[in-house]
This record gives C-alpha cells, structure tokens and sequence, in this order.
C-alpha cells in the first residue's frame, strides 16, 4: 500500500506541476472488499501543506505518512487513493506560518 500511495502522489504532483498550481491539502484513504466475506475496514485522513506546493518529495512523504496512520493489521486491503485539495496558482504561494521553509 505504502508503494501505491507514493505513486499515486507523485502522479498527482506531476500533474500539479504541469498544470502550474500548488496544494495546500491532501487526502488519502484507503479499504477492503466489499464483496468478499472478509472484515470491512475503511478509513481517509487529510492534512495540510506546511506550504502550498507540487514539490514530489513533500506530497509523497506527507500521503505515506498519513497511509501508514490509516493501516490495521490483519486486513486484505483492496484499494488505496491520494486526492489533493485546495489549488491555487503556483506562483501563489501562501507561506507558512512560523517563517519560509528551507526548500533545499
């Protein structure tokens, strides 16, 4: 799951890129079968950028890091997915709170 979440938000962020916007959020969820007669599990977290961005590296940590909260044990998961949220023009970028972030 780690592995398609990360890819699923590095697609996300190309695509970020191309079209020239940022994100402010993110959200990841993922589930079971429905259909199978295996335990139900579903569950989604969201969170907030430090800063806008579409920089690869900052959405795929934040998306596995919010994946590895949602994951339980034991369960046969079927289906994972990343939506990011809140565009805006990526020569907008809303700072963060505490000062700039070192980007390097």
């Amino acid at each position: 799951m780690r592995e398609a979440i990360a890819s699923y938000a590095t697609r996300a962020a190309e695509k970020m890129r191309r079209h020239k916007v940022a994100a402010e959020n993110i959200f990841v969820f993922m589930h079971t079968n429905t259909f199978n007669n295996d335990p139900f599990y579903s569950n989604g977290a969201s969170a907030r950028f430090a800063e806008t961005t579409n920089d690869t590296g900052e959405v795929v940590a934040l998306a596995v890091r919010l994946g590895e909260r949602l994951w339980r044990d034991g369960f046969r998961y079927s289906k994972t997915g990343v939506m990011i949220t809140e565009l805006m023009l990526e020569t907008i970028r809303q700072p963060a709170l505490w000062g700039e972030l070192d980007r390097e």
